[in-house]
């Protein structure tokens, strides 16, 4: 995902500013879960460089805005999403029963290929574990191992 975005920079600027500038609003809901939230699908840091990639088709919500952005943002999602089918940005791989794959979310795009459901049972169990839990943890841990 991050190699994605440096080379969307570079092949088409304007593109990579609106992922970075326009907040796209996202929703899931069931009866466990209401959660809500905006942000840009590129996120910079200090350096202007790439650090997120927040990429989930499944969760955008309404677009609100006016129609010569929407044009637009949708030409750079389109653009971003064509990068996503390029074999150079691919790593694929046959899991097996028992495999665990971690990775950062926001800098790693994943999904899974088709598959034929004659040939056997299909099951993948996420996990997900929130990026300022886990670094909230890290700070006590090093705090009770100072001498």
């Amino acid at each position: 995902g991050i190699r994605m975005a440096e080379d969307l920079r570079d092949r088409n600027p304007d593109a990579y500013r609106l992922l970075r500038d326009v907040k796209i609003p996202s929703r899931y809901f069931d009866d466990e879960w209401d959660i809500r939230f905006s942000r840009p699908v590129l996120t910079e840091d200090a350096r202007g460089e790439p650090v997120e990639v927040n990429w989930n088709r499944h969760l955008t919500d309404v677009l609100d805005l006016d129609p010569e952005e929407s044009i637009a943002y949708y030409r750079a999602y389109r653009a971003f999403l064509a990068l996503t089918y390029e074999p150079r940005y691919r790593f694929e791989l046959k899991s097996r029963p028992g495999d665990v794959f971690a990775f950062n979310n926001r800098r790693t795009l994943h999904g899974r290929t088709a598959f034929d459901p004659n040939t056997g049972a299909r099951h993948l169990r996420g996990c997900y574990v929130d990026w300022t839990d886990m670094m909230g943890r890290i700070r006590v841990l090093q705090h009770r191992l100072k001498p």
